[in-house]
């Protein structure tokens, strides 16, 4: 008997940042945490939103270990931010999932930024548009891809949750992690497949203008391209050989 498939209820949206930069001053941090912040709230004007640190020094929560945005600005302010390699968001209610992690132990360093949001919080094109807009003024934003997701799926590992008689039990999808070990291909052009929401850098969107896609929208030097699920396989079989 075959499981039934959960709705899909939220937008991902995935981001690369920065890829090939291995080190950070506090500064620069301190400047990615502070786009970090003011995005979700742009995108979640109304919802009480709760943040973690991922990081030696700043302590561990009671309950389930997300605090407030005094908490999280007062953490800082008395730790810094040199040793923080990831910030996190969560408002489980509104099935709100976000996440900043620095990520220098893979064959290509990079910043990963993703956010799920709820169809009824967030349009595809507000959420690419507002977060763009918020990170490319201070980093590199190289790549990204975005896709509908339903019930259990957990945005920083990028995969479902798996349920089972008495537990529930996440794994890493290895075939994320083999891609992201490849990641540097993406300033050469490659992509890891045609989504319903993509991000490209000028050297991708070139190559994909070469067959036949043309209808990129734009913020500063980065592209967007949003496409309807219907017409997803008609796009793919014509940019097959640009995957990684």
């Amino acid at each position: 008997m075959f499981k039934k498939k959960s709705p899909k209820t939220c937008n991902y949206l995935k981001l690369y940042l920065n890829i090939g930069k291995d080190e950070y001053s506090e500064k620069e941090k301190e400047q990615l945490v502070n786009s970090f912040i003011p995005t979700l709230e742009e995108i979640f004007p109304s919802i009480n939103l709760k943040y973690d640190i991922g990081g030696h020094g700043y302590g561990i929560s009671k309950g389930d270990g997300y605090f407030g945005i005094k908490a999280l600005r007062s953490k800082f302010e008395k730790k810094g931010y040199d040793n923080m390699y990831s910030v996190t968001c969560s408002a489980l209610e509104n099935k709100i999932q976000a996440g900043m992690l620095f990520l220098p132990a893979r064959k290509s360093n990079f910043i990963s930024f993703h956010i799920v949001a709820p169809f009824e919080q967030c349009v595809n094109e507000k959420l690419i548009e507002t977060v763009l807009r918020n990170y490319n003024q201070i980093c590199s934003v190289d790549y990204g891809y975005g896709y509908e997701v339903g019930k259990g799926f957990v945005g920083s590992v990028e995969n479902y949750e798996k349920k089972g008689l008495f537990s529930t039990s996440l794994s890493v999808n290895p075939d994320q992690f083999e891609f992201e070990n490849k990641l540097e291909s993406a300033l050469a052009g490659k992509i890891k497949k045609i989504y319903e929401l993509n991000v490209f850098n000028k050297q991708q969107s070139e190559l994909l203008y070469s067959t036949g896609l043309d209808n990129f929208k734009s913020i500063d030097d980065v592209d967007y391209l949003i496409l309807n699920p219907q017409d997803l396989s008609k796009v793919e079989a014509k940019v097959r050989n640009q995957y990684i």
